[in-house]
């Protein structure tokens, strides 16, 4: 065989030996394929069992959360009002919004919580409920702090250092400042809160706050 021809053998033989790379690297990559499309299809036949466990298990976390939330308030309830009550919450769902259903149980009878007792357990009821979901906000984007309005309105006097004692109590084990606005006799309050300012109106400023207690000056 001339050098000519040898020269050609060759060059075919390494073309040969490239060709067959290339479809060794090709079925290589198809094989990766099938599998990425094989473990897709798992994925996809095992989304709605997936999609129903995460339900479930949020459906749980949700539980015993509202059950934590039944018994915080149920207590603060009784110690309060001074009754043997309770909240109970009932949740639903309607076009993938859940919905909350809170009632009272007095002796093993359902109450309206808007009706009865003034408006006192509802207030408490909220009251409760606002401090739960600040604790619940991230303390990077939301300063642990609550301003009240009024929230004692519907007690009776003899029922205020209890809820202002609960409160009081919250606010220390849980560290979150708290502001109460409130119109009634500042001496009932005093055991409570740290400071006490009177607000009166004046005709420089529009509101003037007179500091009239403080707790600190009195321990220091």
């Amino acid at each position: 065989m001339s050098n000519n021809n040898m020269s050609d053998v060759r060059s075919l033989r390494e073309r040969l030996n490239r060709k067959i790379n290339d479809r060794d690297r090709l079925q290589y990559d198809i094989e990766k394929i099938r599998h990425k499309i094989s473990e897709r299809k798992k994925q996809i036949e095992r989304g709605p069992a997936v999609a129903e466990y995460l339900e479930k298990f949020s459906e749980e976390i949700l539980g015993r959360e509202i059950r934590k939330f039944e018994e915080v308030v149920s207590i603060a309830l009784k110690e309060i009002l001074d009754q043997k009550i309770s909240l109970k919450a009932e949740t639903t769902t309607k076009g993938n919004k859940l919905n909350i259903q809170f009632s009272i149980e007095r002796n093993g009878a359902s109450e309206d919580l808007k009706r009865g007792q003034g408006g006192s357990v509802q207030n408490i009821v909220s009251t409760i409920l606002r401090v739960y979901v600040i604790l619940k906000l991230d303390p990077v984007f939301h300063r642990p702090f609550i301003v009240m309005d009024e929230q004692d309105c519907w007690l009776s006097p003899n029922l205020i250092p209890r809820f202002f004692g609960i409160m009081k109590d919250l606010a220390k084990d849980l560290e979150f400042q708290l502001i109460v606005i409130s119109h009634h006799e500042h001496r009932d309050l005093e055991s409570y809160v740290d400071k006490i300012y009177y607000l009166s109106s004046d005709s420089d400023t529009g509101v003037k706050a007179n500091l009239i207690h403080d707790s600190n000056s009195l321990t220091s």
